[in-house]
């Protein structure tokens, strides 16, 4: 090949939106088409155009949602800027579509744009689970799983894990979904509080088979009390549910005791 031939062949080199678009940490929760998915989204593009808008977060510098799209719009050759310095398509010469998003919680956002249109492995989620606690880890393992669209006990041991490598710090308190700041209980905590809950709860139900229904609850046996004692119960069951589960499986004999 000729030495002109050779430099026909060199193809130019892709549009760099990164040097007109800085990404919100947000945006990079999910992971990066791969490179077949993302030249069919090119071959579509180059067809049809850009269809669905990119997402800015508070001004025209942050990018939110879109990294694929402009990718691919890149790798399509019609990624370009316009005279105002704006990112265009220089096919068409219009603007790239746009949308902005000024309130609410970018990482709510750009999780509520991507869930529903991504089939995530189970380790998927498990990484989309600690990008999100690296990010808030003041939030409840409730939260966290609400908006990844996961099983809180799988947020629970995603949270363990990073703790026990100081990739988040242990906090002593959280922060529910109404805002309230809650102290975390150590697991030590949770049983007291379970074995507290049985000793009142068998009071109060000793006295009622004797007859004794005019028995007042036992002080300490407010509904607030009830409640967080039935969800640590729920929780140790589960979790007792789950190494028998185990014991199984690896065909462990399971030595029954008289206690309940």
């Amino acid at each position: 090949m000729s030495k002109g031939g050779a430099q026909a062949a060199i193809k130019p080199p892709l549009f760099n939106w990164h040097a007109y678009l800085n990404v919100h940490p947000a945006a990079e929760l999910f992971p990066l088409m791969p490179e077949a998915e993302l030249k069919d989204l090119a071959a579509d593009i180059a067809v049809n155009g850009l269809i669905d808008p990119i997402v800015l977060w508070k001004d025209d510098r942050l990018l939110l949602d879109g990294r694929n799209r402009l990718d691919a719009l890149a790798l399509a050759g019609r990624l370009g800027v316009n005279d105002r310095g704006k990112l265009c398509d220089v096919e068409t010469r219009k603007s790239i579509k746009v949308q902005f998003f000024t309130d609410g919680d970018p990482y709510k956002i750009a999780l509520s744009l991507n869930v529903h249109r991504r089939h995530l492995t189970s380790e998927q989620k498990r990484e989309l689970l600690a990008k999100l606690l690296k990010a808030e880890p003041e939030k409840s393992n409730v939260q966290i799983a609400k908006m990844a669209h996961a099983d809180d006990k799988t947020a629970a041991s995603v949270r363990e894990k990073l703790e026990a490598t100081s990739e988040i710090p242990r906090l002593k308190v959280r922060v529910d979904k109404r805002g309230s700041k809650r102290p975390v209980k150590t697991q030590r905590q949770r049983y007291r509080g379970i074995d507290k809950f049985r000793q009142d709860i068998v009071v109060v139900c000793g006295a009622a088979a004797r007859g004794g229904y005019d028995v007042p609850f036992p002080p300490n046996l407010t509904p607030e009390i009830v409640a967080s004692a039935l969800e640590d119960v729920t929780e140790a069951i589960e979790t007792l549910r789950k190494l028998k589960a185990r014991l199984k499986a690896h065909a462990i004999p399971i030595i029954k005791g008289d206690a309940a």
